[in-house]
């Protein structure tokens, strides 16, 4: 049985990182973060629950642990999806 995440049962996942996972459900997914990554997330981008939807709110993990994602990764999804994080955190 696949985990539960906030968007259904994952049909598919993968380990970023230790305390990163990206899951993928029938019609959505996001990242999950352990607590101790979460302790890590810079404040302005932690989101309360450790669930980051994929099409807007990854770019936070993206940003805010960046030693986990390619450059190229960061600023493409960043600028698409949420401009603001792009000008308030670099």
């Amino acid at each position: 049985m696949g985990t539960s995440t906030p968007w259904g049962v994952a049909d598919d996942s993968e380990r970023i990182a230790r305390g990163i996972m990206r899951y993928r459900t029938p019609g959505h997914g996001g990242y999950h973060l352990s607590a101790r990554r979460q302790a890590e997330m810079p404040a302005a981008l932690r989101l309360d629950d450790g669930w980051y939807e994929e099409d807007c709110d990854w770019a936070r993990v993206a940003l805010g642990l960046p030693q986990f994602f390619s450059d190229k990764a960061q600023q493409a999804t960043a600028q698409r999806y949420r401009p603001q994080l792009v000008a308030g955190c670099l």
